[in-house]
């Protein structure tokens, strides 16, 4: 599967985006860990340049383990690794049908925070959803809990009001920018990540809107961004979530039996945007 030879106690990680806000703070809580109990960690960066795809370097039949983060390689790829008894765990990926240990933040808690302080705490009735990147579990996942906090908080649920975001924040932009143009009646925007919220802000005060005395703002996931622009949240310790990952590929190839998706809890950080 590729040309990288490295030692016995070797862990590989399949990313396509190393350096992000995301991606990379997985990588760092991986590094905590492994680099505490001697393992040496090599990054295998694929797709990072759309324009010139190549397949997997990693000689996966060398490495101790391996992690893959976010939807970066087909689930069939997954379960030919799986069935050949190599450890490995998912950072916010899940395979149909196949046991592989995950650790996934709680989406639908996460989305539940929001909406119970959104509608409970602030009164708000009509929300605009930018949405995550739908060919990635934490897009599905936090688009279905949107739509379920709607439903739970009997509030109508309208195609106008869900935006494509894809979790890039130009494409969050303009389709903000688009809804803004059909003149709907709104009071506040939630975004599937901080990234997006914080863009999201920058849109809607260029547009003339005040936040949050007019619109309120809140994203999910934590980071410098967020805290700069003052965005309101709901808080995930991504870098956890690479421990915890870590932690349980430890275990895995120290013989422990590791089923399921380990979900990590969220809180709301309330700041000036909502």
């Amino acid at each position: 599967m590729g040309s990288l030879e490295h030692a016995i106690r070797t862990i590989g990680v399949i990313t396509n985006d190393r350096y992000g806000d995301f991606q990379g703070t997985v990588i760092k809580g991986l590094k905590n860990v492994f680099e505490a109990h001697s393992y040496a960690l090599v990054i295998d960066p694929i797709a990072e340049n759309s324009a010139e795809p190549r397949p997997i370097s990693l000689n996966i039949a060398r490495l101790s383990g391996l992690i893959v983060i976010a939807n970066v390689v087909p689930d069939e790829f997954l379960r030919q690794i799986h069935v050949t008894g190599k450890p490995m765990e998912l950072v916010s990926q899940q395979v149909p049908d196949v046991h592989i240990p995950a650790v996934m933040v709680d989406n639908q808690e996460g989305f539940g925070r929001i909406f119970d302080f959104l509608v409970d705490a602030c009164h708000c009735q009509r929300i605009a959803y930018i949405q995550g990147d739908l060919n990635q579990v934490d897009g599905r996942q936090r688009t279905t809990a949107f739509i379920e906090s709607l439903q739970r908080h009997d509030l109508e649920i309208t195609p106008p009001y869900l935006l494509r975001g894809d979790f890039e924040t130009n494409i969050a932009s303009q389709s903000l920018r688009a809804f803004l143009a059909q003149r709907l009646p709104f009071d506040a925007v939630a975004a599937a990540d901080y990234r997006m919220a914080a863009k999201a802000i920058h849109t809607l005060r260029e547009a003339g809107y005040v936040i949050p005395n007019a619109i309120r703002v809140v994203g999910f996931g934590d980071g410098p961004d967020a805290a700069q622009a003052g965005l309101t949240t709901v808080g995930v310790d991504i870098e956890r979530l690479g421990e915890r990952a870590a932690y349980q590929l430890i275990g895995q190839m120290d013989g422990m039996e590791i089923l399921g998706t380990t979900l990590l809890s969220t809180a709301i950080l309330r700041r000036d945007t909502a």
